[in-house]
């Protein structure tokens, strides 16, 4: 008995390191219809009832993923604390990216002045477009895809140098400026 749990168990954290995916233990109390749930009976025919006519009043497409990214963005702004924030998982991606100044795509790190809007190379990895393109550590980047780089912030910047949202190839590299010259 003992080695079918621990065959079992072994099995479920495959299962869970395979697919990313967490098993959350709680106690009855918490996860039923009682005093201090939050998703209690009425609060869950609420929300059902607000998605009824949603989809029926609505002018455009709903997506579900939208409407339960809100429903997240609500819980943990309903806490009232300026430091507590829902983040899904692209606008965590976004929030790294523009939180550490590093983007890989092309092989470089990034970062932008928040006074001038002025992205400059903060670093070239080994073996990268960036690299072979001759890109060199304080280069300034002056314009993606004919957009000015001061124009938009980081994170918008690395979607236009990935391609997103437009026609521009993803790791195309972008227009350098280098002492005082152009590249």
């Amino acid at each position: 008995m003992i080695g079918t749990l621990l065959i079992s168990w072994t099995g479920i954290n495959v299962a869970c390191l395979a697919t990313n995916s967490q098993i959350l233990i709680t106690n009855k109390e918490s996860a039923d219809d009682g005093e201090g749930a939050v998703l209690d009976a009425d609060t869950v025919s609420k929300i059902n009832e607000l998605t009824a006519y949603t989809k029926l009043y609505y002018y455009d497409d709903i997506e579900n993923e939208k409407l339960q990214d809100g429903l997240y963005t609500g819980l943990i702004d309903g806490l009232g604390d300026k430091y507590s924030v829902y983040y899904n998982a692209e606008d965590y991606q976004a929030l790294q990216i523009s939180t550490t100044g590093q983007y890989y795509g092309i092989g470089a790190g990034l970062s932008q002045d928040k006074d001038t809007m002025v992205v400059t190379v903060n670093k070239i990895y080994e073996g990268t477009p960036s690299e072979s393109a001759g890109l060199l550590k304080d280069d300034v980047i002056v314009s993606v895809d004919g957009t000015e780089a001061a124009s938009m912030e980081l994170s918008e910047l690395v979607k236009l140098i990935r391609g997103e949202g437009n026609d521009c190839p993803s790791g195309d590299l972008p227009s350098v400026y280098r002492g005082k010259s152009f590249l």
